[in-house]
């Protein structure tokens, strides 16, 4: 990966979870409590839960970022760096526009708390802002020979590029389909 091409990741990756915050906030931050718990069928997340499941991989993925950026300091740059073709898998899977097969959770990340909703929407904007100070972080940083476990296997390990982009995709699938919720209703 040339430097251009690093510094355009990065820069995609920003812009990504910025919009995503963007629509959050816009679409679900003031609607309506008992509009954020509908269910549109009996097999279909609400609006709350489509959050609370992004809510989880937050909780296991943000701490361990964080280890990894205190670890880095200020280290310069990565000057050729890439991304794996596991994590090219896991964004191609996740990806909903260039998927659309439907994708069952991993118990540890199934919505399942009494949370109200509001805090939930609250609890996922802060996380995407501490995900967005870490990608900043991370672009000025040497990111090689570092991986980070995924919450599906920890002898499964994607760089932290990988990790980003994964996680960055993640959250489109599920506030997309948030926002068809919200546009069913």
């Amino acid at each position: 990966m040339t430097k251009d091409n690093f510094n355009n990741v990065f820069i995609d990756l920003e812009k990504q979870i910025e919009e995503q915050m963007k629509l959050v906030i816009g679409s679900f931050q003031n609607m309506p409590e008992n509009e954020l718990l509908l269910q549109p069928n009996t097999n279909a997340w609400s609006i709350s839960q489509c959050i609370q499941h992004l809510n989880s991989y937050g909780e296991y993925y943000l701490p361990l970022l964080e280890v990894e950026k205190n670890k880095r300091g200020k280290s310069a740059p990565t000057a050729n760096y890439s991304t794996s073709w596991i994590g090219d898998y896991f964004v191609k899977m996740i990806d909903y526009k260039q998927s659309s097969k439907k994708l069952k959770s991993i118990n540890r990340h199934l919505p399942n708390s009494r949370t109200s909703p509001h805090t939930i929407i609250s609890t996922h904007l802060t996380q995407q802002e501490t995900l967005l100070t870490y990608v900043r972080e991370f672009h000025n940083m040497d990111l090689s020979k570092r991986t980070i476990p995924t919450s599906l296997s920890s002898l499964i390990k994607l760089n932290i590029i990988d990790t980003l982009r994964f996680l960055i995709t993640h959250t489109s699938r599920h506030i997309n389909q948030a926002s068809k919720i919200c546009s069913a209703n």
